[in-house]
């Protein structure tokens, strides 16, 4: 009987013991999966590269299983192994396209994210908030029940990597909704990739870009032809590339000495193996005209013009040279002059023929050039207008003409012998100049009041006529004095 008891004893401890680690190596071969908590924001990782070369490019998107009206996040810290990849870029999310991203890679091993919706922060605030009694009836910020990209990240695997990568993230941040509540953010684990060791058949590019002008369609590196359009002035462009394998070569042709009309570049890219090799092409077209299509200038007062091409032979000030300068983000053919502020350009204004007009970028303002009437000054353009009606010209001058420069102008000359015109500025005000022969410049002419100087001058004159009057009053009076005086000093003999 003591037997038996004993055996139970002992069989009751051995299922114990096997209980106990059956859970324990449960527990360690299969990890029990994070739960998502109600209301709370699940993170993933996941790569479309399995087994990446070296020299390869593996891109880890960080998926969010459902957005709940999330305006910003982040920081989200996104950790590597630094030893066995370098950070190449991180790309926002094609659905998360109001969502304004920023990147901190300054710590190695670690990638920092942040990203804020803050249109829709901005008008959810201006409104009061949304719902009833607000100026929005409904949230306009992003929501999804559905999974979510929300930002991708690149890395190049090193050249002398081997072994596993490790990716995962550190830290979620905040994740705040647009009432400014903090929604839970957890992440379901970590994401490993082994690399391989074999020599890479990749020849495919990760990017391709031409700096300043853009490519159709939108890169992607399945597409392998591409069409773009530049203006005459361009005879050469920087062509981008980045190879999806390190270790692939890329010969580039036809970026330079571009011919008016079609040129094609070519983009070869050979894999590290040697074999396999891929063509990317760019078909771009260098415009006949000097001028980017649609560029155009809206003045201060609304009014639109457009650019035409330039004439040949334009009769210009002299100083005024043609290049180039970006206006209303168009690259375009000015005619500038170092020192002025305005430039000259060949414009239509829809009504009018076509011609010259002065642009001046600062106040934003258009006047017709008209060869004979324009001043140059420094920073300034001045042209001859006519005097108005309701405008008085000053007394003392008289109508004249000067040559000034190449030109002839028509004004007046005052009495003074000073020429004086009467001028139109950038900006549309007018008023009579004065110009100055020495220095070669025009300055604001006001008229010289003479009124005192008349008055000067009569009041001198009555002064002068009466102290002449006086003396001669005087010298009478004296000479009048001496004649009694001899008189009663020597008085006349007696006759007898």
């Amino acid at each position: 009987m003591r037997i038996r008891e004993g055996s139970k004893r002992i069989l009751v401890a051995a299922g114990a013991a096997f209980l106990i680690c059956w859970l324990a190596f449960s527990l360690t071969c299969f990890p029990t999966p994070s739960v998502k908590a109600d209301g709370s924001i699940n993170l993933s990782l996941q790569t479309a590269t399995d087994s990446p070369n070296p020299g390869d490019i593996v891109t880890v998107t960080v998926i969010a299983d459902n957005l709940p009206h999330i305006t910003r996040f982040g920081q989200l810290s996104f950790t590597y192994d630094a030893s066995l990849t370098e950070f190449v870029s991180c790309q926002p999310s094609p659905e998360l396209v109001n969502y304004i991203y920023t990147t901190d890679s300054s710590e190695s091993g670690v990638v920092k994210v942040s990203a804020a919706d803050e249109m829709s922060e901005s008008l959810i605030t201006d409104a009061g908030g949304f719902g009833e009694g607000t100026e929005l009836s409904e949230d306009p910020s992003f929501y999804s029940d559905s999974p979510v990209i929300l930002f991708s990240i690149s890395f190049r695997v090193k050249a002398d990597a081997e072994g596993v990568m490790g990716f995962g993230i550190s830290e979620t941040g905040t994740f705040t909704d647009s009432i400014l509540n903090n929604v839970e953010a957890y992440v379901s684990g970590n994401l490993f990739v082994t690399i391989a060791k074999a020599i890479s058949s990749d020849s495919s590019l990760a990017g391709l870009s031409i700096t300043g002008v853009a490519l159709t369609p939108v890169f992607s590196s399945e597409i392998t032809e591409y069409t773009a359009t530049v203006n005459r002035n361009v005879t050469e462009v920087d062509v981008n590339t980045t190879a999806s394998n390190m270790m692939a070569s890329v010969a580039i042709a036809g970026a330079s000495n571009l011919q008016v009309g079609e040129n094609i570049i070519t983009i070869d890219v050979t894999a590290q193996d040697g074999v396999n090799t891929t063509q990317y092409k760019i078909y771009l077209n260098r415009q006949e005209d000097t001028l980017p299509e649609g560029a155009g200038v809206v003045d201060a007062y609304g009014k639109t013009f457009s650019f035409i091409s330039l004439p040949p032979d334009p009769n210009l000030p002299d100083g005024f040279v043609q290049t180039t300068r970006i206006i209303n983000g168009y690259t375009v053919p000015v005619y500038a002059n170092e020192g002025v502020s305005s430039v000259i350009l060949y414009l239509y204004d829809g009504e009018n023929s076509p011609g010259f007009y002065f642009y001046n970028p600062s106040s934003n303002t258009v006047m017709p050039y008209v060869p004979g009437e324009a001043v140059i000054r420094t920073s300034r353009v001045l042209t001859v207008s006519s005097v108005p009606s309701n405008v008085s010209i000053p007394e003392g001058l008289t109508a004249s003409s000067r040559i000034i420069g190449d030109s002839e102008i028509s004004g007046y000359t005052d009495s003074e012998g000073t020429f004086v015109c009467y001028l139109r500025d950038e900006d549309g005000s007018r008023g009579f100049y004065a110009y100055d022969e020495d220095s070669g410049d025009f300055t604001d002419y006001h008229p010289v009041d003479r009124t005192p100087e008349r008055i000067y001058r009569i009041m001198f004159i009555v002064f002068l006529s009466t102290t002449v009057l006086e003396a001669g009053i005087i010298v009478v009076i004296l000479y009048l004095i001496r004649k009694i005086i001899i008189i009663r000093t020597k008085p006349r003999p007696k006759r007898v």
